[in-house]
């Protein structure tokens, strides 16, 4: 298989066998491999790469309160000229679609989605899936057909995407990978620390404030949003204990847009701001006593 992999730094023989293990968890010999300077760039050059092939799609479609990584890619194919519109809005993707954009999971909550990517490339539409962390946990990196690819959220400004046989675009070298985030390529395909029975425990202690009451989730951190309250002044307090969190409050994020992904699959405002996430190494009875305690400190000033 073509392995369009190019490294800038010194460390060469190092990044070639990482390259080399990649190239062995790919299942579609005909697929090609490239490094991105993020996401958006990975986005930003795929379509503009599908954009010269095929002149004559006008159309691309989105999955609605996927991710945060749509809008920017969105705004940038509307002022091109092109038609975007949510998958919601129509039954049927018309068949001159040049590009669907789904996501794998939710980069804050870790819900799973499911979209039948297989359909599209047997129609011949590009579909691009947006993985930011359950490719982890994938054996293989698997593509549903030869239009689809796959681009997945290594850091803020690395990305690897995976291209079907024909998603031809211009290839690109990327000479900005850390040692450190090497080490990322090298966990792809080795799966992820998840314990359900351990998420389940803690998120039971705080019934009424579960964001997630499914299945089909990613069992490595808590998802609890305590509306009326501020994420931020949460998070900080439990900082000052050395408990991680993260959490979508708007005083955090300083920016509404970044955080219209979650408008649209339907939380309100005050459940957004509410929103705390735990990752699984902090799910203990420490943690459960701590945030009992900042709850009731908090509220009682209310």
């Amino acid at each position: 298989m073509k392995l369009p992999l190019f490294f800038a730094d010194s460390n060469y023989s190092r990044q070639s066998e990482v390259a080399v293990g990649l190239q062995k968890l790919i299942d579609d010999p005909r697929a090609s491999v490239r490094i991105y300077a993020g996401v958006f760039h990975a986005l930003n050059e795929i379509l503009r790469g599908l954009m010269a092939n095929h002149p004559h799609k006008k159309t691309v479609y989105y999955q609605k309160g996927a991710t945060p990584y749509f809008q920017p890619i969105l705004r940038l194919a509307s002022k091109e000229g092109l038609s975007v519109r949510p998958i919601e809005e129509r039954g049927d993707i018309e068949p001159e679609t040049l590009l669907v954009l789904v996501a794998a999971d939710d980069p804050l909550t870790g819900e799973l989605y499911e979209f039948d990517e297989k359909n599209l490339s047997e129609r011949k539409i590009f579909s691009i899936q947006i993985s930011h962390r359950h490719f982890y946990k994938e054996k293989s990196l698997k593509l549903p057909g030869k239009f689809a690819s796959c681009v997945m959220t290594i850091s803020d400004s690395l990305s690897l995407g995976i291209l079907g046989a024909r998603t031809r675009v211009d290839e690109l070298i990327y000479g900005g990978v850390s040692s450190f985030e090497m080490d990322s390529f090298e966990r792809i395909g080795k799966g992820i620390k998840e314990d359900k029975s351990k998420v389940l425990e803690f998120e039971s202690n705080f019934e009424k404030e579960i964001v997630l009451d499914h299945e089909n989730r990613l069992w490595d951190r808590a998802v609890l949003s305590f509306e009326g309250l501020n994420g931020e002044l949460i998070q900080s307090l439990l900082k000052d204990q050395l408990i991680d969190s993260e959490t979508a409050s708007y005083c955090r994020w300083q920016d509404e847009k970044s955080l219209a992904w979650l408008g649209e699959k339907g939380m309100s405002e005050e459940a957004i701001n509410g929103l705390v996430v735990i990752p699984l190494e902090h799910l203990s009875s420490k943690t459960v006593v701590a945030l009992q305690a900042i709850l009731s400190e908090i509220r009682s000033h209310i």
